[in-house]
């Protein structure tokens, strides 16, 4: 499987807070899963068995990759449900659901709708729900608690908003002003233990929300990194403790993977992916990390109107993280 053609990824030691150097293992022969041309993915979601979910930005529509498999496959068909730009995806194992945030980033081939959450089923890709966002706004990334309720940002609009698939019901869940700060801002979304975490994408923070046990939310605080992410994208818990941040900075054309460290009195950053064309979102398995790059800046950063290379999944090997009172620790 051949390597993207625009793509230098250059495997480097990084001195870091852990006290160990990060290494990229990605080199020119690295695994690939291809994707169609002019695909322009936006989210990765996995299955338990592995099977892994994209969308498009621009095609409306979502792809399956099957396990083993070289390349995707159709599994929902452009604008089902009234799909536009396919935004965050999850798997729902437990529901037999995959769920989709659409939203309009002016690019789908698709009639405009109002954002909205999606729901198909897991294993056939037919429609079982749409949800608009109350108010309107921007559907974009979304994550899973363990009571099935599911936590959605909105880049539109400060606010973080609730799915409760028992009762069928999506409402606003907090609304403050530092959960917004910029036109298009509130971006990806992760759960770690009592904690959700909010990246932005405009001005490159992270933010955190208490959960409340009676399934309240606490007042965000922002987290004091030692710089802003670079496009904050996508978020993925790692480990308690550990996120994943996807810094696609379209601007700088220097798409990144940032290990973000919350264990100790100040948070760390550790760059182990670079020069990635704008990474938007991936999926941790078998020590390996699935990237999905948008290559959005053709659409809409420096490179805007050039050609796009091919399109395809991409497989980093995790590094070893040290365990908080120094024992190794694999993801």
């Amino acid at each position: 499987m051949q390597s993207l053609p625009h793509m230098t990824l250059r495997a480097r030691r990084t001195a870091c807070a852990f006290g160990l150097g990060i290494h990229l293992f990605l080199a020119a022969g690295a695994s690939a899963q291809q994707l169609p041309p002019g695909f322009f993915p936006e989210s990765l979601a996995i299955a338990a068995d592995g099977t892994l979910f994209t969308g498009s930005a621009t095609e409306s529509s979502i792809v399956r990759v099957r396990p083993g498999a070289r390349g995707a496959e159709p599994f929902v068909a452009a604008g089902t449900g009234g799909l536009m730009s396919v935004q965050g995806l999850l798997a729902d194992d437990a529901a037999g659901r995959l769920y989709a945030c659409s939203a309009d980033l002016g690019v789908a081939r698709t009639p405009k709708m109002p954002s909205a959450l999606l729901a198909f089923d897991l294993s056939k890709g037919t429609l079982l729900g749409r949800w608009p966002l109350p108010g309107d706004g921007f559907c974009n990334d979304l994550a899973r608690a363990p009571d099935g309720r599911l936590y959605i940002s909105d880049s539109a609009q400060p606010r973080i908003l609730r799915f409760d698939p028992a009762r069928s019901t999506l409402i606003s869940w907090i609304t403050h002003p530092l959960l917004g700060g910029a036109r298009f801002n509130g971006n990806g979304v992760a759960l770690d233990g009592g904690q959700l975490y909010l990246s932005t994408f405009s001005d490159g923070r992270l933010l955190r929300v208490p959960l409340h046990a009676d399934g309240g939310a606490g007042t965000p605080v922002v987290v004091p990194l030692p710089r802003p992410l670079a496009g904050g994208d996508a978020l993925r818990t790692l480990s308690p403790g550990i996120l994943l941040a996807f810094e696609n900075d379209i601007d700088g054309g220097n798409g990144r993977v940032t290990m973000v460290d919350l264990r100790g009195p100040q948070p760390s950053l550790t760059t182990f992916a670079e020069g990635l064309a704008e990474p938007v979102s991936g999926v941790v398995r078998g020590g390996y990390l699935i990237v999905v790059e948008s290559q959005f800046g053709v659409l809409f950063g420096k490179r805007r109107g050039q050609a796009s290379g091919p399109f395809a999944l991409r497989r980093i090997a995790l590094p070893t993280i040290p365990a908080a009172a120094g024992s190794a620790m694999t993801p």
